[in-house]
């Protein structure tokens, strides 16, 4: 399965996350980041100013709850990113 988010022609840099937290409470994030955790990969990063889509791959389905968020590239991220 793909998730994918449009970027649109923003000016500013966005990143789309995969949260998913097992039933123990045990959660891990698939971002630009950390690209894998339960059975998902973050497949495709866009660059700032560009049209292009993220994508997030998820090969297969755990017993989880899962959730996507688009959340504003971090300061720290952006500080030692050459794009």
């Amino acid at each position: 399965m793909s998730l994918s988010m449009d970027v649109g022609e923003s000016e500013k840099d966005y990143d789309f996350k995969l949260y998913a937290k097992n039933e123990k409470g045990k959660e891990c994030e698939v971002s630009p980041e950390n690209k894998y955790c339960a059975y998902a990969q973050h497949y495709r990063d866009s660059a700032l100013g560009s049209s292009n889509s993220e994508i997030i791959n998820i090969r297969e389905l755990a017993v989880a709850k899962y959730k996507t968020t688009v959340e504003p590239v971090p300061e720290t991220y952006k500080a030692t990113c050459p794009l």
